[in-house]
């Protein structure tokens, strides 16, 4: 942080982070849900809330309302490109390349070797741990497979976070979940 610009702030206390979750063709799913003509739904809006908040208020207005709108079919929740079909396959071959991180070796050799303030992925065998040396030079331990398909989780030291390259699922360095799709903490 610049002091010049910021003279006051002494120490930074809190920070922010927020993920954004990019889905295939960038574009919301605003519309009738399908397989039932009485429910609607605006999601997926990756990080842009209020904007297919608004936009999914007058396209669903005008599917009730019958009102033809140019925008009704781009955002069906039904829709499928081929362009999206593409990046399906491709990132489904990335999502099935993240099992290879069972066979690397570990960020470090042992959990000794973590500095306070430091996390790593460690292998014990086959087993695989995310380990967490605080400040206070106390370790902190659980498993590195994530509960929600089982890759192997990667070390965040932006973040002091155990993150998931498959889905995007985050732990505390105490193995609490942060963040879905996991809905479960990591086993001790």
């Amino acid at each position: 942080m610049d002091k010049k610009h910021f003279p006051v702030v002494n120490d930074i206390s809190f920070k922010w982070s927020g993920q954004v979750m990019e889905h295939i063709d960038a574009l919301a799913y605003i519309g009738k849900k399908q397989g039932d003509d009485n429910m609607y739904v605006i999601t997926r809006d990756s990080g842009n809330g209020i904007t297919h908040g608004t936009l999914g208020g007058m396209i669903i207005k005008d599917i009730i309302t019958g009102k033809d709108n140019p925008w009704i079919d781009i955002y069906s929740p039904s829709r499928i490109s081929l362009k999206a079909k593409g990046i399906f396959l491709k990132e489904a071959g990335n999502m099935t390349a993240q099992y290879l991180d069972w066979f690397k070796e570990s960020d470090i050799k042992n959990v000794k070797d973590l500095q306070p303030g430091q996390g790593a992925i460690v292998a014990e065998g086959f087993k695989k741990i995310a380990a967490y040396c605080d400040e206070e030079n106390n370790l902190h331990v659980c498993t590195a497979v994530c509960p929600h398909l089982g890759a192997i989780l990667q070390w965040n030291a932006e973040e002091k976070t155990f993150d998931c390259p498959m889905h995007g699922s985050r732990f505390t360095v105490d193995g609490i979940v942060i963040n879905c799709p996991a809905i479960s903490d990591l086993k001790k």
